[in-house]
């Protein structure tokens, strides 16, 4: 127990943290300031809760404070936002007060902020003046990863709490305390480790208040799956018009290649009838056209020949020619347009194909499918 107990006497052995200024003095004794680092870096940076015993004192007309104690808020609830004792937590206070610190009271609450640094919120506010209502009460507000610690008292108007500049760390025989820190130990973890290696001229960086670092965290990642879906369409796009490019360009290509194709069947299947009817050398042989005396001369294989389509239209006109000689006066004509076959025309004129046969020989033809537009048909 501290000698602190019914004698108004200052501690000699202090060490002073920040500056001391107004009418409240704080004493902290060292095992309870080591205790409650310990307790704020133990078990991971949760938000946790505890409460501050000691004496009140007024010396010299000012009011002071001597924290000779801690006590764990075991079995704290989140509420608003922040941990708070519940019936639970205050049972087991009454029961380590009673057990370690008899004669003492409980003259304020310390809250472990990890990333929050002093910021204290209306909610610390309402729940101090609800639950802590001694004017003289304080609250100690601790950030193990900025590592800072500011004391905060109530001001006189009752609105709000203010930040206390400084406040003592003293030395004496806490047998109390000892013993709640031997029955209640934490793990050492790694940051208490560091904590006692020795500060390089490195400058440290404090982190952000857990809610900016948290809105900041996911904000990137948003950033992030926009862009990764702006590239993704930009890649989608591309292929896409390529592929309708080439599509476009090779449908007009597929069109002319059909075409042509479409005339060297016609041409050759042509030849190759006439060929067999006729021989190769009847096919190519000089045609006089019609009243001209002039002679279109195709050489054989042997020289220069013409195109497969001149061909194909001087065959025709020579077939025409040769219809003349059995055409009577009698006889219809009909000029063959696009798309017109043989029995088509047949059905158009005669009501069926019977006609067909009568057609091909009146015209000199072998062949139905060998009708071409423009060609003049003699009808029986």
């Amino acid at each position: 127990m501290s000698e602190y107990k019914d004698k108004n006497i200052l501690p000699a052995n202090v060490k002073q943290i920040g500056t001391i200024d107004g009418t409240m003095k704080i004493y902290v004794e060292d095992y309870v300031y080591t205790y409650i680092h310990q307790y704020a870096v133990s078990y991971g940076h949760d938000e946790k809760i505890g409460v501050l015993v000691g004496r009140h004192k007024i010396i010299d007309e000012n009011d002071v404070l001597f924290i000779s104690g801690m006590i764990q808020g075991k079995y704290s609830r989140n509420e608003n936002g922040m941990e708070v004792l519940s019936v639970r937590s205050d049972d087991y206070i009454d029961e380590q007060l009673e057990k370690y610190f008899a004669g003492l009271e409980i003259i304020g609450w310390v809250y472990i902020q990890p990333g929050y640094g002093d910021y204290v919120s209306p909610n610390h506010y309402e729940y101090h003046i609800n639950n802590f209502k001694k004017e003289y009460s304080v609250l100690f507000a601790v950030d193990p990863m900025e590592k800072t610690d500011r004391f905060f008292c109530i001001n006189e108007a009752m609105s709000s709490l203010d930040e206390l500049k400084g406040y003592f760390i003293y030395y004496d025989k806490n047998e109390g305390m000892h013993e709640y820190m031997l029955e209640n130990r934490f793990i050492r973890s790694k940051s208490d480790d560091e904590e006692k290696k020795p500060k390089t001229a490195k400058t440290e960086i404090s982190p952000k208040p857990r809610a900016i670092r948290q809105r900041n965290s996911i904000v990137s990642e948003q950033r992030k799956m926009v862009n990764l879906l702006g590239t993704l369409s930009a890649v989608m796009f591309l292929i896409c018009f390529i592929m309708g490019a080439g599509l476009i360009k090779n449908d007009g290509k597929i069109k002319k290649l059909e075409k042509k194709l479409a005339a060297m069947d016609s041409s050759y299947t042509y030849l190759t009838e006439k060929m067999k009817a006729e021989g190769v050398e009847n096919v190519f042989a000089a045609q006089k056209t019609n009243g001209d005396d002039a002679e279109i001369k195709i050489e054989t294989s042997e020289t220069t020949t013409e195109t497969t389509t001149n061909a194909v239209e001087s065959q025709s006109k020579n077939q025409n020619q040769m219809s003349d000689n059995n055409v009577s006066n009698k006889d219809r004509t009909y000029v063959v347009q696009d798309g017109d076959s043989l029995s088509g025309i047949c059905n158009k004129f005669y009501g069926n194909s019977a006609m067909m046969n009568e057609i091909l020989k009146k015209n000199n033809l072998s062949n139905p499918d060998m009708i071409y537009s423009g060609r003049t048909l003699y009808l029986p």
